[in-house]
């Protein structure tokens, strides 16, 4: 799960605009070992204390958490009783381990707005969009003529130029 995150990253090329995508997704695939799926939505999951009794309707049944291969063939050996002890403490594992997702991964309006830098959404309404929001991250950049839409344009282009790539475009005109 966090393999695939890792090797992402490791690229040469800058992958900051997938990191609040990837951040995202690696959350949910998470969640989706102990939360129901129909109640996977970060929003959601951060607002809510999952070790909560009142919140248990969100949890997986401890029959359909997900263990691996090698602890299921384990439990398989225990008693009934020994079976649910150990599922109830793996599930609170999970049950901490999100919890401490929710509290340090940095999933915020700053990662979301740097998607717009990526080359294959680029010129999309949504990208430009998301392009203007970043200038509240940085205030410094509303100094003179220099917005931070048009800084952040000139950098991406300069990159472009620098890497002699597209920008997500093909380089044939129809």
């Amino acid at each position: 799960m966090f393999k695939s995150f890792i090797l992402k990253f490791e690229q040469k090329t800058p992958q900051i605009h997938k990191l609040h995508d990837e951040i995202v997704e690696t959350a949910k695939r998470f969640f989706a070992t102990f939360v129901k799926v129909e109640h996977i939505k970060l929003k959601k999951l951060v607002e809510k204390d999952l070790s909560l009794p009142e919140n248990s309707d969100l949890l997986l049944p401890l029959s359909q958490v997900y263990t691996g291969k090698k602890t299921e063939e384990l439990l398989h050996t225990l008693s009934a009783e020994d079976k649910k002890k150990v599922l109830i403490k793996l599930q609170n594992a999970y049950i901490k381990t999100g919890q401490y997702f929710i509290k340090k991964l940095p999933i915020h309006k700053f990662l979301e707005a740097l998607s717009a830098l990526d080359p294959v959404v680029r010129g999309h309404s949504v990208a430009v969009a998301a392009m203007t929001g970043l200038k509240n991250f940085w205030p410094k950049f509303h100094q003179g003529p220099s917005t931070c839409v048009q800084w952040l344009r000139f950098t991406y282009i300069r990159w472009i130029v620098k890497n002699n790539c597209t920008g997500g475009r093909s380089e044939t005109r129809d």
